[in-house]
């Protein structure tokens, strides 16, 4: 479980950018590890109408995990598409989806270890995020 609060722009039509952080839980048990995460996305819209921009959009996300005192640290980098939809009536309010089918992951974790890379094309359930924007 993890929550973000992002701040985004639209620099013209074509080009926006998305920073923010983030907060969560990964697990919901007593030993849960927590996730603290910055986050860092440019946007180019391809298509665009009255109601949706259908994007494509490149990602960082640098963070760190802490369980019992180790506080691991991991790198995001993602790419995919996005679509976001303005709600009929409310014209701050869009819903939006994102899927990052192409992702590398790294993790380097605390005490020394080893630092694990991996990477994904057409990635999991994990690089998809769904939510609520509010433009002020």
């Amino acid at each position: 479980m993890r929550g973000s609060l992002d701040a985004r722009y639209w620099e013209n039509r074509r080009i926006g950018y998305d920073i923010g952080i983030g907060l969560g839980l990964t697990q919901t048990n007593p030993s849960a590890r927590f996730i603290g995460a910055f986050h860092f996305e440019e946007m180019f819209a391809i298509k665009e109408n009255a109601a949706n921009i259908f994007y494509a959009n490149a990602e960082i996300s640098p963070g760190f995990l802490s369980a019992s005192g180790n506080s691991p640290f991991f790198m995001s980098l993602a790419g995919g598409f996005g679509l976001e939809h303005a709600v009929m009536g409310i014209s701050t309010l869009s819903l939006y989806s994102e899927w990052d089918p192409i992702s590398v992951n790294l993790y380097s974790p605390a005490e020394g270890g080893a630092t694990n890379v991996n990477s994904s094309l057409f990635g999991g359930i994990l690089n998809f995020g769904t939510g609520f924007r509010y433009y002020f």
